[in-house]
């Protein structure tokens, strides 16, 4: 969701913000930006107590569409002037009331969209004349919407330098599907993504509030995103193109978790210019292309500083020199990226495998236990206390003049299991050149070892968009079969029972086992996917839209 009219009020508090944090880097009082919804009325009041708009500004508003006093000026944003006038495509009246010191009057303006010519040139007035005769500052100070500061037309309060100071701008008479859209969650929302690195700034202070029809008051303060707090590989660059401008600082983390809504982005001085994936210029010349830029695990951000300037749709950067210099660099640091990526998907991977490996085990376990109830008559034979502990190795085994891994493990040691015990491995060919084959799976010292690199394993497990494996119905009949015929197999010695020698018995048999085991596997197996889903996606978010 993209509330243009609102950004661009909420950007011009901003850059004023910007003339106050220039020279010392901070706010030399508590810096308020309100952005108000009046939804019985139709109207939204963005309010701030920045230093108001200087005399000599005021007629621009108007009158210097394409002449903004902000280009080349590299700590603000903006340069062509037209964010003031976006309002036009979603509200019929735009208020501004604004003022540098209040004793020297407040400077008023309306622009209605229908005009281009033959507007009202701004007037200065007394704030209490505001206060007491303008309907939209009344309205709004009846109904508690200005609540948060007592009814003041700015956030300015006695604790600030001087006199009240500061910026108010009321959109009204929205468009009915423009308004349908204007929620306090839609705004906030997209404050927190537009100015995310502006959020970071001390003393500053954003609150999106909205009374509804029935009068209630709802609040948010808007906060920045924390990717300090994010478990995962954190890349931090600092990239040098030109020593008479700034540097473009890189904080990307490559998570152990998905973060939606969070994937790499460019900023230009605090403000976010477009997802990494979305800019066609740098995507054109990445090697890794969307496998990385768009994978909800890699998120952050670029900020460009002064070193590169966006185009007039504000979606890419001018092409230049400096441009292929930057690009270039950011390229450099893809390998790494990547590599981590790929760590990190592999550890996923391997816990993905450890929690079916346990599954298996936990099936292999109640097939057990019921076939030693059906061949006893001791009524408690199926019981899990005889169940024993089955090492659980990580160390490399040869069988077969080949070497099999197992899969790194967060599970405990040892298993408790009443039949053999299971293992995932993976497999690698040393120990003799006319081994051309692996096994599928195989039985040592009463453990089933499964071969997950083997052809038949790997066709039958699928990956899903991000990376993850993801159980198949098909995997779990081809587990299940694997271990019914080791099963089996064990199964006349464990229970002391002849062998059939009718053979169409022993397909019965083993047949019976493995229905029993697929049975068992797949309902297991589906509800484990939900649970490392979840697991996996714990530190997702999912408030931002527009992934």
């Amino acid at each position: 969701l993209r509330v243009e009219s609102q950004q661009h009020d909420v950007e011009s508090s901003n850059n004023m913000s910007d003339r106050l944090w220039k020279d010392r880097q901070s706010y030399p009082y508590k810096l308020r930006v309100f952005v108000e919804i009046d939804r019985q009325r139709k109207r939204v009041w963005v309010r701030d107590n920045c230093l108001g708009f200087p005399e000599e500004v005021f007629p621009n508003l108007v009158s210097g569409i394409g002449q903004s006093i902000k280009k080349g000026v590299p700590w603000l944003n903006g340069q062509f002037g037209f964010g003031f006038q976006a309002f036009r495509a979603a509200a019929k009246y735009l208020d501004c009331f604004s003022t540098e010191n209040n004793l020297d009057g407040v400077r008023y303006l309306r622009i209605d969209r229908e005009k281009s010519l033959d507007i009202a040139p701004p007037q200065t007035l007394k704030l209490d004349t505001v206060l007491e005769d303008n309907i939209l500052v009344k309205e709004a100070i009846h109904s508690g919407l200005f609540s948060q500061t007592q009814g003041s037309l700015f956030t300015s309060t006695a604790t600030d330098v001087g006199s009240l100071h500061g910026t108010s701008i009321c959109l009204s008479e929205f468009d009915p599907v423009w308004f349908e859209t204007v929620t306090g969650k839609a705004l906030a929302d997209e404050i927190e993504r537009h100015f995310e690195s502006l959020l970071w700034r001390n003393n500053l202070e954003v609150v999106v509030s909205e009374i509804d029809k029935s009068g209630k008051h709802n609040v948010i303060h808007c906060k920045p995103f924390d990717y300090e707090k994010l478990p995962g590989n954190r890349v931090v660059k600092e990239i040098v193109v030109n020593k008479s401008k700034d540097s473009v600082r890189c904080n990307i983390v490559v998570s152990n978790t998905l973060v939606r809504g969070k994937k790499v982005r460019f900023f230009k001085n605090g403000r976010c210019i477009n997802h990494v994936s979305d800019v066609k210029s740098f995507m054109s010349g990445s090697t890794h292309k969307a496998k990385l830029w768009e994978h909800p695990s890699v998120c952050g951000f670029i900020e460009v500083g002064n070193t590169l300037e966006p185009v007039i749709t504000r979606d890419e950067f001018t092409k230049n020199e400096a441009r292929s210099k930057v690009y270039k660099k950011l390229y450099a640091i893809e390998e790494e990226l990547m590599n981590s990526l790929n760590d990190s998907l592999s550890e996923q991977s391997d816990e993905s495998m450890s929690a079916l490996e346990a599954l298996l085990q936990s099936s292999l376990n109640s097939l057990t236990r019921r076939d030693k109830k059906k061949n006893s008559n001791d009524p408690s034979a199926g019981e899990s206390q005889d169940e024993v502990q089955v090492e659980s190795t990580e160390q490399p085994l040869e069988y077969e003049k080949v070497v099999y891994t197992p899969i790194r493990s967060s599970k405990p040691k040892k298993r408790h299991a009443s039949g053999p015990g299971i293992r995932f491995v993976h497999s690698k060919q040393v120990t003799s050149e006319a081994v051309t084959e692996t096994q599928r799976s195989f039985c040592v010292d009463k453990t089933i070892y499964f071969n997950i690199d083997h052809p038949n394993f790997a066709e039958r497990i699928e990956v899903d968009k991000n990376g993850r494996p993801k159980f198949t119905p098909r995997l779990a009949a081809y587990l299940s079969n694997e271990l019914a015929c080791h099963y089996r197999s064990e199964y006349y010695k464990k229970f002391d029972l002849q062998v059939p020698t009718d053979r169409e018995q022993i397909y019965h048999d083993l047949f019976d086992s493995a229905y029993d085991m697929e049975n068992l596997v797949a309902k297991r197996m589906s509800t484990l996917q939900r649970k490392l889903n979840k697991k996996h996606d714990a530190g997702s978010l999912s408030h931002d839209s527009s992934d």
